[in-house]
């Protein structure tokens, strides 16, 4: 099940123009036919004996995203939200949609997690509240190399230098391109 802005999105996303032309050459052969959420009624999900409560989060690396906190347990299940250990995806966005991504991120800290599940992350890394902060600094490090950097060589440089040991830094090029283009 997911939010009727997510299942708005799927939809969108398993077309067959998005399917077998955008996702389709990115990843050939290896699509499947794609299954589309029920609509979520209300905005909590209980699991056993946990409350799972959906907070909407706004535009971040993709429009409407969402996370799930569990108050009980003080977790996050960021999703698309916070990334960990990874070069984060921005072609989507702006400097005003990433300012607004930190601001998320920020009410997301207030709630105090004791864990935060990153949707994008490097294995072996703790699912901890510093994903969060790590999150914050990334975008705010782009959005500062980006005001600087009159090339997607010195804006990918700049952020690399702060975030040497991201995977996926290809995520990071690609913004690069976008944003400088020459």
């Amino acid at each position: 099940m997911a939010t009727a802005g997510t299942v708005a999105r799927a939809r969108r996303q398993a077309s067959d123009e998005k399917r077998d032309g955008f996702w389709g050459r990115l990843f050939p052969g290896q699509i499947p036919q794609p299954v589309i959420p029920a609509e979520l009624v209300g905005d909590t999900i209980q699991v056993e004996e946990h409350e799972l409560r959906v907070i909407e989060a706004g535009d971040t690396d993709t429009t409407g995203t969402t996370v799930l906190w569990c108050p009980d347990l003080r977790l996050i299940v960021a999703g698309d939200v916070a990334y960990s250990h990874t070069h984060m995806y921005l072609a989507e966005t702006t400097t005003a949609s990433r300012q607004a991504w930190i601001a998320s991120l920020a009410r997301l800290k207030d709630l105090d997690p004791m864990y935060v599940v990153a949707g994008h992350k490097q294995p072996g890394y703790d699912d901890a509240p510093v994903n969060i902060d790590e999150s914050i600094r990334y975008l705010t490090d782009f959005n500062d190399a980006e005001a600087q950097a009159s090339t997607a060589t010195e804006l990918y440089e700049s952020v690399l230098s702060k975030h040497p040991r991201g995977a996926n830094p290809g995520s990071l090029w690609g913004a690069a391109k976008l944003f400088k283009a020459a």
